[in-house]
């Protein structure tokens, strides 16, 4: 592929046909198609390519892959994780974010994005990997391309409100690399928690442990700066609200620290630590 012309017409048509090709071939192939190697080839250049372009430009490359989000979450689903990678190894500005909006637009406009929670989800995959979550190393706690565009996620997350597993993922990308989000990621929470039906969210083990582990961080290391705000103080105790009432003990313990002056010693407390 013509890597080294990028600034050309001529590069940029190029790789809009091949991304116009894989998904005429796709649509040919319906929910059969398992992709191939040469698919991921493809995808793999024209992620790498399109961060090298203007904006605009660059959403010309990328528009039939961005008209394919509704038939075939899948394939962008590997799509998203080639260009997040290729970001991740740039050091100078890029579109990233433009695009990333592009696609996160294009998901919350398609059907799938309102059965997020059917037992048969097609755009699961899709969800999980938009909000970050690419099997980071463990050593890896912030993505220093996520610097100032938190917000972005955030909306995001706000617009599929209400959805379990869109909450899930939110949860998890807090968790793995995306703290810089807080504490205002609380609000999102619970927003998200009041939207649907709390109960049905929080039935999920990964996404109690995750809000758990959040605010052991915050409540018992940051208690002022989560009662400085009350919009997001009113959230946190709103979260505990609802982490009691599904049996989280973790929650039982922690909403008691958060609601205590820190002023008034617990004289005599015999309560027990959490992991």
């Amino acid at each position: 592929l013509m890597m080294g012309h990028q600034n050309t017409d001529l590069a940029r048509d190029f790789h809009k046909q091949i991304a116009a090709k894989l998904t005429t071939t796709w649509d040919a192939e319906g929910t059969r198609a398992l992709g191939s190697r040469f698919d991921h080839q493809f995808l793999e250049y024209i992620s790498s390519f399109v961060l090298n372009l203007q904006r605009d430009k660059a959403l010309d490359v990328l528009a039939p892959l961005i008209s394919a989000v509704e038939n075939h979450p899948g394939k962008i689903t590997d799509f998203m994780r080639y260009l997040i990678l290729a970001e991740n190894n740039r050091s100078d500005s890029s579109p990233f974010w433009d695009l990333w909006s592009a696609f996160a637009d294009a998901i919350c406009n398609t059907q799938w994005a309102n059965e997020l929670d059917a037992r048969f989800s097609v755009g699961q995959g899709l969800i999980n990997t938009i909000f970050l979550n690419i099997g980071w190393d463990s050593a890896t706690k912030h993505w220093h391309r996520l610097d100032n565009h938190e917000n972005l996620v955030d909306q995001f997350a706000m617009r599929l409100a209400g959805t379990s597993y869109a909450l899930k993922c939110y949860c998890i990308y807090l968790y793995k690399i995306g703290e810089s989000a807080l504490p205002r990621g609380f609000i999102v929470i619970a927003e998200s928690l009041t939207a649907g039906d709390s109960n049905k969210m929080l039935a999920d083990q990964d996404t109690v442990l995750s809000i758990e582990a959040l605010l052991r961080r915050y409540v018992h290391a940051h208690p002022q700066t989560l009662k400085r705000d009350a919009k997001i103080r009113i959230a946190v105790l709103a979260i505990l609200d609802h982490l009691v009432e599904t049996g989280s003990s973790a929650a039982y313990w922690l909403r008691d620290d958060f609601v205590t002056p820190i002023s008034t010693p617990k004289i005599g407390s015999n309560k027990p630590e959490i992991a």
